[in-house]
């Protein structure tokens, strides 16, 4: 049985941060792998900028030197209205023991995601724990979590000042970004103008 990490996002340019958080997910939990799940039509989201397949591409560029993180593009096969996270969990194998890896400002609003009660049932959580970046676990999840033999983990994570919304900001005013990107990510940007 694999120990599996989850990460899913739109990934509307994949960064360093996702990447950091993936790589401190396999040492800090002992995993066998991380799996990037691009999402397909995010609820949560609004329009994505770059196409289902920019988006892996621009994936696999930025995971290619690791061997142990992986792209599943499980949402995006699925092609659904919505893409919720309780599907794709009951979409995957369960011969493995599955974590969910979520920033602390999801877990924030965890409890408004669909079927939440589910997701916990079915996957352990890690939390990205950012510098000076508190999340409360709200209530309901503790209770929650506390029936089923699942746990919560804490990953400590060092804090980088970037999101995709901003990288999509700085490109369209022509401002660096190369300090956030993988080099063959932003090149292949640069040459497919995604953005």
């Amino acid at each position: 049985m694999k120990k599996i990490g989850l990460l899913g996002g739109s990934f509307d340019p994949i960064h360093i941060a996702h990447v950091n958080l993936a790589i401190t997910a396999l040492k800090f939990l002992f995993l066998d792998e991380v799996q990037l799940i691009p999402a397909g039509n995010p609820w949560q989201k609004g329009k994505l900028h770059a196409s289902s397949s920019e988006r892996i591409d621009m994936i696999s560029l930025a995971i290619k030197d690791y061997e142990n993180i992986k792209i599943n593009n499980i949402e995006i096969e699925r092609n659904d209205n919505n893409s919720y996270t309780i599907d794709t969990i009951n979409a995957i194998s369960d011969t493995n023991k599955y974590i969910l890896i979520l920033g602390s400002d999801q877990i924030n609003n965890f409890h408004s995601w669909h079927n939440w009660k589910e997701i916990i049932k079915k996957v352990d959580l890690a939390i990205a724990k950012r510098d000076n970046n508190p999340f409360l676990l709200i209530k309901r999840i503790i209770k929650r979590i506390k029936k089923t033999n699942k746990h919560i983990h804490v990953l400590p994570l060092k804090k980088i000042h970037v999101s995709s919304s901003y990288i999509r900001e700085c490109i369209k005013k022509s401002i660096p970004v190369n300090r956030f990107l993988n080099p063959d990510v932003l090149e292949y940007i640069k040459q497919k103008n995604i953005y």
